[in-house]
């Protein structure tokens, strides 16, 4: 047998030489680029410090001797804002004066300093000290108080800017609802959008309707909408098309003869079949609950027949059993089925709007988001 290294390079280590020699250029090019972006942002950052930058230079001598008190670090910085902070920590109600008069006395250690001095010297030091004091305390007094009135200044601004928002947020809803009003409420189908569009001069009210249709979905009906979704500058086919997938209007609603569904009223629900089909409308055949609050319906005497716009139709396909005696009819989904109206009821039939005085209102076999 062919020892392996007799056969060097190998089918495999040619290929994978081929592969990197097929990319190493693009690698090689954002490589560059990379570097080149880091060389002109610590170029930015050290310009001072650089050749021809201010700070290039060996400093002169008069400089370094101004500057020799200086320190390497800012730790003694650090040290001198945790004084402070615990100095207001134990005393939060002293003045910024006495927490500094605190801090000068353990960190520039004065006491030690006036010590040194002869008996004369410290004589005349707190001499021009009590002399001096009181006006310095009036400047610091003067000087705090001004702090404080702007910091008030400023809490009041921010407190009048927070309000004015907030007033012209709830003049935008109060706009939106008053605008939604008008059109006759929320669209339900594409003919209603249509329609609502055709009744509209300009190019500019239109897509504003259709604004405030999204708004007031996203704010009264707490609906997921994108703000993009909202914007006004959209073209006009964009924004019906984005009402439309909100609302769903574009779904074809499957429905058959012989169907029992769930048709939602104001007062209550009510099972149906349907008998025929035509465009949007159900002709359906009502059952009749037996009593109030009966968990059994049964067929009236005369027929219940209605035709009813599929928007009612909450619920379908709803399995409709004769009980033993058939002398009724039980429906299985019944608990489904009183559930999903109570939350369509609460969504659509009796809508709070923004503000505790105002409130949509229905009338009986009214279309559902129809106000008045």
């Amino acid at each position: 047998m062919t020892p392996l290294y007799e056969n060097y390079p190998h089918e495999e280590n040619n290929h994978l030489l081929q592969e990197i020699n097929e990319h190493i250029e693009p690698v090689r090019n954002e490589t560059a680029f990379i570097c080149g972006c880091l060389k002109e942002v610590v170029e930015k950052l050290l310009n001072d410090f650089i050749l021809e930058g201010k700070y290039s230079t060996e400093p002169s001598v008069e400089f370094k001797d101004k500057t020799k008190h200086s320190k390497l670090t800012n730790i003694q910085a650090e040290n001198l804002f945790g004084d402070l902070d615990y100095s207001m920590k134990r005393k939060p109600k002293a003045t910024l004066r006495h927490h500094s008069a605190i801090i000068m006395l353990k960190r520039n250690k004065p006491l030690q300093w006036i010590n040194k001095k002869s008996k004369e010297a410290r004589k005349h030091i707190f001499n021009m000290a009590r002399k001096n004091a009181p006006k310095l305390k009036q400047n610091e007094k003067i000087y705090e108080d001004r702090v404080h009135r702007q910091r008030w200044d400023k809490i009041k601004s921010i407190k009048l800017k927070r309000e004015q928002k907030e007033n012209k947020n709830r003049n935008e809803m109060q706009r939106i609802e008053n605008s939604v009003r008008k059109m006759g409420g929320i669209v339900k189908t594409l003919k209603d959008l249509d329609s609502l569009l055709a009744k509209t001069k300009t190019m500019r009210c239109k897509k504003q309707k259709l604004r405030d249709q999204l708004l007031f979905i996203k704010n009264f009906l707490n609906k997921e909408v994108d703000n993009k979704k909202i914007r006004i500058s959209q073209t006009l086919k964009q924004l019906k098309q984005n009402l439309c997938d909100v609302l769903d209007l574009n779904r074809v609603p499957n429905f058959s003869c012989g169907m029992f569904v769930a048709v939602a009223y104001e007062d209550a629900w009510y099972p149906g079949e349907i008998l025929n089909i035509s465009d949007i409308n159900l002709n359906l055949k009502f059952l009749h609950p037996r009593r109030k609050g009966a968990l059994s319906f049964t067929w009236p005497i005369k027929d219940d027949t209605k035709d009813v716009d599929n928007k009612f139709v909450f619920f379908r396909n709803l399995t409709v059993e004769p009980t033993p005696g058939l002398r009724s009819w039980l429906i299985h989904e019944y608990d489904d089925v009183q559930d999903s109206y109570l939350e369509f009821k609460d969504e659509f039939l009796s809508l709070n709007c923004y503000g505790d005085n105002h409130r949509f209102v229905t009338f009986r076999y009214v279309l559902i988001y129809k106000i008045i």
